[in-house]
């Protein structure tokens, strides 16, 4: 049996009054809580300006912002330390060492003290290297690499500068997507209209309506992929320069027609490739570094100075408070085991590894040009 007006009008009353009043106020609050925690991060995205960013910006900003540039001149940082520990092998060394000894008991016979009570000794040592095999070598492969740091430095900018470039046209190349596709859209809905107004005065038939719808929807699914594509570009180039602003980009210069030959190109990337002279830097500090394994075979000579302070209680019968002396100490080594042999053999290995490495980043650079 249907429900009169009369009957539906009561029950929403009661079900009015059967909420009490404090339900209504929580209700109320709860709302205009929401409204105040919504509404200015609404503001906030409505206020957000876009920067607009040009490719030399965002050079600029990608190489004072990105990590690895920052982790590049940390090993600059670290070969500079290596070149103070292969220099510290040639200086001086001065140590300073001091004991104390209690004895049980004194020993003596008739009038000489042979045994004191207590003694101590404070010794002053300084230690001159006048030979070392492969040090000075080690000294120049430590310089050698803090060459090829440095240009690894200089390296990791130029890779970041092409990633900025790749990120930076990528966004170009969506943002004009956009635009091609909105005006696709705006071509099929506008030949959607003109087969609705045929379709009514009888001049196509339904199917060509149809068809415009359909392609009208296919031009506003492209349409939104192209604005997401945009986004994640933006995304990519946002996280390469370093910066959390919303961003534009417009179009560089044209770049200047290249005229040179193809061997003139090959030959200025090997002048110019900061990765090439990386490598053969490697190849050269590795040559030193055979220097260095086949240092193990030669003698060492050292310069050794002592100042010693002595006291003693009671004191013993030939006592000698201070004594300063110096000497030369001549060391050969005879038999280690082989691992001199050993080390040699990896310099080696790592010395063809190198000069490998520098032929096969030569045919990619050619390769690449």
């Amino acid at each position: 049996m249907r429900p009169s007006l009369f009957g539906y009008r009561r029950s929403r009353k009661s079900l009015f009054n059967c909420c009490p009043v404090g339900l209504w106020s929580v209700l109320a609050v709860t709302l205009a809580w929401s409204l105040m925690i919504l509404l200015p991060s609404g503001l906030h995205a409505a206020e957000k300006k876009v920067t607009t960013v040009t490719l030399d910006e965002a050079y600029r900003m990608a190489i004072a912002t990105h990590e690895s540039v920052k982790i590049a001149g940390e090993g600059v940082v670290q070969a500079e330390s290596n070149i103070d520990k292969a220099t510290s092998a040639l200086l001086p060394n001065v140590t300073a060492s001091g004991n104390y000894t209690r004895y049980s008991k004194v020993i003596s016979a008739g009038s000489f003290v042979i045994q004191p009570r207590q003694s101590s000794e404070i010794d002053l040592k300084l230690t001159q290297p006048l030979y070392h095999g492969g040090v000075w070598s080690a000294r120049r492969e430590a310089l050698l690499l803090l060459d090829r740091s440095r240009e690894g430095l200089g390296y990791s900018k130029d890779t970041i500068v092409i990633t900025t470039a790749r990120a930076y046209f990528d966004v170009l190349r969506a943002k004009k997507n956009v635009e091609i596709q909105n005006a696709a859209l705006k071509r099929a809905r506008e030949e959607g209209d003109v087969a609705a107004a045929r379709f009514k005065v009888g001049e196509v038939t339904k199917s060509a309506v149809l068809r415009a719808e359909a392609e009208t929807a296919g031009a506003e699914a492209n349409l939104t992929n192209a604005e997401t594509a945009l986004m994640d570009s933006k995304t990519v180039l946002r996280r390469i320069i370093g910066t959390a602003d919303e961003i534009d980009v417009v179009e560089p210069a044209p770049m200047a027609e290249i005229t040179a030959s193809m061997d003139q190109l090959i030959n200025t990337a090997y002048a110019q490739r900061r990765d090439y002279r990386q490598s053969a830097l490697d190849k050269t500090a590795a040559a030193e570094g055979i220097k260095v394994a086949r240092g193990g075979y030669w003698p060492s000579l050292d310069l050794v100075g002592l100042f010693a302070n002595r006291d003693q209680s009671p004191k013993t019968t030939f006592f000698l408070k201070q004594t300063i002396s110096g000497g030369i100490v001549f060391n050969f080594p005879i038999f280690e085991g082989g691992l001199t042999r050993a080390q040699v053999s990896q310099a080696k290995s790592a010395y063809n590894q190198a000069e490998l490495t520098n032929l096969s980043l030569k045919r990619d650079i050619a390769v690449q040009v």
